[in-house]
């Protein structure tokens, strides 16, 4: 394929994170494809829809030794120190207490200094090296791709004949991978690279990778496997096999050390201890939450979310509720525990007791911004706010509202985004201003995450609020793909709801660490680690049997995010400067419903 140009780089022969992925209902993509949907288990369509897994992905790598050499240093105009210092994060990502960082990047410099350093991803509609999934998913009827989903998105990318390996531009039907020479080898009989491919690596060098996991219609356990690895000794291959060889070893697999982690917010980080947080949940009581059910259901998440919120002092959360031309705060910001009962039962329920009338979204999620900027909010904490919706947006022309937050009464408004006479629909000036207000909101430092709870029946297509544009409208209000749930007024609301309040509050979990060696023994036994869907469960990766009690489905609502790092210490001679190794990280899933978490059969 000699009619493809790239920069050649070092970074091609130090590492190139690429990928390759399994997901279990699906035709084979073949080799170079990197993902390989297997159908291999029939019982997994026991339910309606389909079991499928997509994955998308960014990677990161820092390589020190040849800052200067024409290569652009990521750290120049940081703030960036050899020395420990509040206010500083500690790199390598995945290092455990007793390992030496390498340095400290301040953390109002982390975000640009992990922009510098990303040099790959998947989709890539641009060739960047930055992940943009989110442009596909934004809005549909986009050019080319056209869908609104992630699921759709990621099934349409790359194409069976030419792989993920293939990159093309926003209006093509086959966006791929970042292609350049860390992901492509031109000329080469099979010129797509493989996930992790290592050489030349220098003392100081290091890699981060996390993947962002969208399950498609139905639960599944989920399993993080490796293949395809291959280790050099200055040209002595040691076998794909996690089992001991005699003869030359490949000491580049014992001195690299490694780290997988569940990464809760999707930021490529570690982030153990989780912070104070301000979060203010924003519940649509509008007209179209209009049965008994559908309230009782709202009602019953609404508990289980401040029930499963920790009440030791380290979460403060508050309560607007909108519909019907009006935005409340019904509760200020405040300890978790106005919210429940002596017992600990949720009580939210006092506060939903009238349902009707129109959606005022924007003004509701203002109201919420207001609350989150007054003194009854911490310093230091992250502040969040919670939309949970059946709707998009829908107001008045020019509606204005006034509520109370902990400091003062606060007018919103107006908003002439509304119509003059509001529909059971909505139009795009609405949807519109409600975007534009929100992203607004998140650039002042404020999250926002969007829980749509629609129902299973399609809408015809000039119904701007069908399921497809609820959730492209939604996920645009959130800014983020993994920041978007998606459920309905069912039993998997609770679910939601409770795991929502985990991954605000809960820290992220390192499953695995050791040398690079030990790591490929677990990933290549068996099906490979059993990952846990509960943040809050107990289960150990590598210890417990698959299907104990203490692991949990992951739920086809939510996005899930998982982390890998590679480093080589600086302690380490550079003797492993002739070794090399490379290999591809995956993952496999099978239905949960009428299945233990057993995985395939040997």
């Amino acid at each position: 394929m000699t009619e493809h140009e790239f920069d050649l780089s070092r970074r091609s022969v130090l590492g190139a994170l690429g990928a390759i992925g399994a997901a279990s209902a699906g035709a084979g993509l073949g080799t170079s494809a990197l993902f390989s949907d297997e159908e291999t288990f029939e019982d997994n369509r026991l339910v309606a829809g389909e079991l499928d897994l997509k994955m998308d992905w960014e990677e990161h790598y820092s390589f020190p030794q040849i800052y200067g050499e024409g290569f652009g240093d990521p750290t120049v105009g940081l703030d960036i120190r050899d020395t420990p210092a509040d206010g500083y994060r500690a790199f390598p990502p995945g290092l455990d207490e007793e390992q030496e960082p390498f340095f400290y990047v301040n953390e109002g410099d982390v975000p640009e200094y992990m922009r510098k350093t990303s040099i790959e991803a998947f989709p890539d509609t641009n060739n960047d090296g930055t992940a943009n999934l989110f442009d596909l998913v934004g809005f549909p009827g986009r050019p080319g791709i056209g869908e609104s989903e992630p699921c759709e998105v990621l099934a349409d990318v790359g194409g069976e004949s030419d792989g993920l390996g293939a990159y093309a531009d926003l209006e093509s039907e086959t966006i791929g991978r970042t292609q350049n020479a860390d992901t492509y080898a031109d000329g080469a009989e099979d010129p797509v690279l493989p996930l992790i491919n290592i050489g030349d690596v220098k003392p100081g060098d290091f890699g981060e990778i996390t993947f962002s996991l969208h399950l498609c219609d139905n639960d599944g356990y989920v399993w993080m496997n490796a293949d395809n690895v291959a280790a050099d000794e200055n040209g002595v291959m040691e076998p794909e096999s996690s089992e001991e060889v005699e003869g030359d070893v490949v000491e580049l697999l014992d001195e690299i050390q490694v780290a997988a982690w569940y990464d809760n917010n999707c930021n490529n980080l570690v982030d153990i201890e989780p912070g104070e947080v301000d979060v203010m949940a924003v519940a649509d009581t509008s007209g179209s939450i209009d049965t008994a059910e559908k309230q009782n259901r709202l009602i019953e998440a609404a508990n289980a979310f401040v029930e499963t919120l920790p009440t030791d002092g380290s979460v403060q959360t508050g309560l607007v509720t909108f519909g019907g031309g009006t935005v409340t705060i019904t509760d200020q910001l405040g300890p978790v525990t106005q919210f429940l009962d002596g017992n600990g039962n949720g009580e939210v329920g006092n506060r939903l007791t009238s349902f009707g009338g129109n959606t005022p979204m924007a003004g509701a999620l203002e109201a919420a911004e207001a609350e989150l900027n007054s003194s009854a909010a911490r310093p230091g904490a992250d502040k969040i706010i919670l939309l949970v919706t059946d709707g998009g947006p829908n107001y008045a022309e020019n509606a204005t509202y006034t509520v109370s937050t902990s400091d003062a009464s606060v007018n919103l408004g107006p908003y002439p985004g509304g119509r003059t006479s509001p529909g059971a629909t909505i139009n795009q000036e609405e949807i519109d201003e409600t975007i534009t207000i929100a992203q607004g909101i998140e650039s002042s430092g404020i999250d926002i995450l969007t829980a749509g709870v629609l129902t299973d029946t399609e809408a015809e297509a000039e119904n701007v609020e069908g399921p497809d544009n609820l959730n492209a409208i939604l996920r645009q209000i959130a800014g983020a793909v993994e920041d978007y749930y998606n459920t309905e007024f069912g039993p998997d609301l609770v679910t939601v709801a409770q795991l929502i309040a985990a991954q605000i509050t809960a820290g992220d979990e390192v499953f695995l660490r050791g040398s690079l060696r030990e790591a490929l023994t677990e990933l290549q036994n068996g099906d490979g680690v059993p990952l846990d869907g509960g943040l809050e469960t107990a289960f150990d990766e590598l210890a417990d049997p698959e299907t104990d009690a203490d692991r949990q489905p992951f739920d086809a609502s939510a996005t899930y995010c998982v982390g890998f790092s590679w480093w080589l210490p600086h302690a380490v001679s550079n003797g492993v400067q002739s070794d090399s190794v490379m290999f591809d990280l995956g993952f496999y899933t099978e239905q949960a419903r009428n299945n233990d978490g057993s995985g395939q059969p040997a």
